[in-house]
This record gives structure tokens, sequence and C-alpha cells, in this order.
């Protein structure tokens, strides 16, 4: 028999803060858009993030307005609204992909349930002991402690260490400023500068945008640190060429952090 898994959806603590869910809200009826794409991650993270279109319905807002029990016209507007911010992704019109319903999964099989269970129950029985054990505690025992307490405070207070030298001041570290919508890229003024005269503004903009998408997506999965080295590799290799468009915002992808990956493999 196949063991049962439990499944939960983890919201990060800046989802209403993304400026693509500020948008969504501000729209007329945004706050029920909202709950629709919430419930689209729900319905999507058992099944690795795809919503398959089976044909039952002309379209297929029609058909996941059926599944999810919402109007017609709300669940066509959420799905147009998040194919164009890149909150959900689709290349044939069958398959839809919804690239944070698998990063924000959890998911435990029932044994590993009921162990979490098992171990919490035994957290709060030895909290209940400790608290039991210490109303028993009797009065001669805390006389003799306090005592103790009393001689070791006299016997300090006689006998005062010497100070240790005050510490050199450490040189004030340069002040670091976000860039990007998801403010990843941490850059300092002079760093900013350099980057600026040697990338030109539209240049800088868009790896900037490239590189803060990419960590946002995967939480910073790379690990980048020294972000001025991370721009200027963006910028020496080309990331995120493929999908340029010259929008108004300099840059538009639909999964930055696979296409990075598609380019790494192909060098190799």
């Amino acid at each position: 028999m196949a063991e049962k898994r439990y499944y939960w959806l983890k919201l990060q603590d800046d989802f209403f803060n993304s400026l693509r869910i500020k948008k969504l809200r501000k729209l007329a009826g945004g706050d029920t858009f909202t709950i629709i794409y919430l419930k689209m991650q729900l319905l999507a993270m058992k099944k690795d993030g795809v919503l398959e279109y089976k044909g039952l319905e002309d379209s297929f807002p029609k058909e996941l307005a059926l599944e999810l029990d919402e109007d017609e016209d709300n669940v066509d507007v959420t799905v147009r609204y998040l194919l164009s911010c890149g909150l959900l992704e689709t290349s044939n019109e069958q398959k839809y992909f919804v690239p944070y319903a698998v990063e924000n999964t959890g998911s435990e099989g029932s044994s590993a349930k009921r162990m979490r269970e098992a171990r919490a129950k035994s957290v709060t029985l030895c909290e209940q002991s400790a608290k039991l054990c210490a109303h028993r505690y009797g009065e001669k025992e805390i006389e003799i402690e306090i005592e103790k307490e009393t001689d070791i405070e006299k016997e300090e207070s006689m006998e005062p260490p010497a100070a240790p030298p005050a510490p050199a001041p450490e040189p004030p570290k340069p002040v670091r400023h976000k860039y990007g919508e998801y403010g990843w890229v941490r850059l300092t003024d002079e760093e900013h500068a350099r980057l600026l005269k040697d990338l030109g503004g539209e240049e800088l903009q868009r790896c900037i945008t490239y590189v803060d998408e990419s960590a946002q997506r995967t939480r910073n999965k790379n690990k980048w640190s020294d972000w001025n080295l991370v721009v200027r590799k963006c910028h020496r290799e080309g990331w995120g060429m493929k999908q340029y468009r010259g929008t108004s915002t300099g840059f538009e992808t639909s999964n930055p952090f696979l296409e990075m990956m598609q380019e790494e493999r192909g060098k190799q």
C-alpha cells in the first residue's frame, strides 16, 4: 500500500510586496484574481507545477474555472495577466506551468508526520516534568544555592579582573544599496558608478534585472554574493540576450534561471 503524502503551500513573506502581485490587486476585482492565482498554485503543487488543458471546455480558462469553481471571466482575466508577467508559462496552450507552485511546495509522508507529532508530544512531556520538579525543589536546597551565589559574588567583587584593552575601531564598511525589483543585487556607489561607465545605462539595467530575477526565482541557489562580478559576467557572457526584446523595461524573459542553465550547458 502506497504511503499517503501531505502537501502544503508555503507563502513567501514578500508575496504581497511583489510588484506583480501589487499590480494584480490594483485591478478591478484584483483581490478575487489573487485568490484565483493561489488556488491555481494549490491545484498545481501535486502535479509538479503543471496545469493541463483536457479539452472539456472551449478554452483553458473556461475549463480551469470549472475546476476551481470560479467565474469564467475572472479566471480568464487572471490567466491572461499571469501569462503577461511570467507567473504562468506555456509553450503549446495544452500544459501551463506555475513556477512558484513548485518552489513553494512542501510535503511529507504519513510516517514522517507521525514521527514529528510524537517528537512534539515528547517535548511537551519533558517540559511538564521539568516544571513539576521545579515546584518540588525544597527550600533547603534553594537557600544553599543562594549562599553559594553570594559567596561567588563576594569573591568576584574582591578581585576584579583586569579590563581588557579596548579593540581598535574597525574602518566603516562601504554601504551597499539594493537594485532590481526584488533587491537581490547589492552594489556600493563606487561599484555602480564603474559599472555604469563600463556597460552603459541600458545594458547595466538589463543585467541587473536579469540577475535579480534569477536570484529571486531560485532564492539565490547559486550562492551569489559578489554582485559586482555577477553583473559583469552577465554582460560579458550575454546572459538573457536570447530573450531580450527591447521592452520599456529593457528586459523580458519567461524563465531566466532555466535560460541561464541552458547557456552554461551549451558552453561545456
